[in-house]
């Protein structure tokens, strides 16, 4: 059992690595959808979540990996990247699940 724990978090720390650039492409996808129909309740409320979602990846995230790819201190174990990227692994898929609902609902509404 726990190598089954550990495999899901070395996939999530391979997610929360590739997250870092595409919540950014995110952020530019919500910014055109927002751009051909600003008025949509859902296209304003996707493009905030994103907002808030690059900002926590600059703020936290960004901070801490690149501290520790340059050499400085990264956390108290040497498994501590992993875990913030995990986390940010799952937060990256909670988004993509909100997101995924919005766009469902807004079509079968409209």
């Amino acid at each position: 059992m726990e190598h089954v724990w550990i495999t899901l978090i070395f996939i999530l720390t391979t997610i929360g690595l590739l997250g870092l650039s595409w919540t950014f492409y995110r952020l530019y996808q919500q910014g055109k959808n927002w751009f051909k129909s600003p008025m949509e309740w859902v296209n304003i409320f996707s493009l905030i979540l994103s907002l808030i979602l690059s900002y926590f990846a600059i703020s936290t995230i960004y901070k801490l990996i690149f501290k520790c790819f340059a050499g400085l201190h990264c956390s108290a174990s040497q498994s501590g990247e992993m875990i913030f990227l995990s986390q940010f692994a799952v937060i990256l898929i909670v988004y993509e699940i909100i997101l995924f609902v919005l766009s469902f609902c807004c079509k079968k509404l409209y």
